[in-house]
């Protein structure tokens, strides 16, 4: 609070490396799910991370624009998506088309969904070894965040930046540790 309101808010993602606490780890867990309003530089209202950015510019050459114009039109051509799955990996490329057709929203707020564990309303009903659905909110070098549609969600530690996952998709976990700090999992 103290930052924002010495230097009148924040313009970048990355300014949160300035704030007390706030180190490269955590910065990195957070990115995929901050948002800076930026007039300037549109894509700090994504949630498309520091990784993807080679990403980013090969579209922008692509298409011929900058990611800003992009983002303005909300679509990306998916000729260049074709193309780019060349080079990236479909995870990837889905999760910055989704940035870009949902653009200033949380494109996780955009997914319609039911209830995966209508009986479980707590972590605490479920036990090691269980395999359930989830729903993927977002994707990290460092693992995956799912939501379980029953108000607390799984991480399934792990890299999988150039996997086929992506956000959205439904995918089996199996519950792997049920603890204090969260549930984590294992993608089956």
């Amino acid at each position: 609070i103290e930052y924002r309101k010495t230097h009148k808010g924040f313009k970048y993602k990355n300014e949160l490396l300035n704030v007390k606490g706030i180190g490269k780890k955590t910065f990195e867990q957070a990115e995929g799910f901050l948002r800076v309003k930026n007039d300037g530089v549109l894509i700090e209202n994504t949630g498309i991370i520091e990784e993807y950015k080679p990403i980013i510019k090969a579209l922008e050459k692509m298409e011929n624009s900058t990611i800003d114009e992009i983002l303005k039109k909300r679509s990306v051509s998916e000729d260049s998506i074709q193309i780019l799955k060349e080079d990236y990996s479909m995870s990837a490329l889905d999760y910055i088309k989704n940035a870009i057709i949902y653009f200033g929203n949380d494109l996780r707020d955009k997914k319609k969904y039911e209830e995966f564990l209508p009986e479980i309303k707590h972590s605490s009903g479920l036990k090691e070894g269980d395999v359930i659905n989830v729903r993927i909110k977002n994707i990290t070098s460092f693992g995956v965040f799912c939501d379980t549609g029953a108000h607390f969600d799984i991480f399934v530690p792990g890299n999988f930046l150039d996997s086929e996952l992506f956000a959205g998709k439904i995918i089996n976990v199996t519950i792997e540790k049920i603890g204090k700090k969260g549930v984590s999992g294992r993608i089956i």
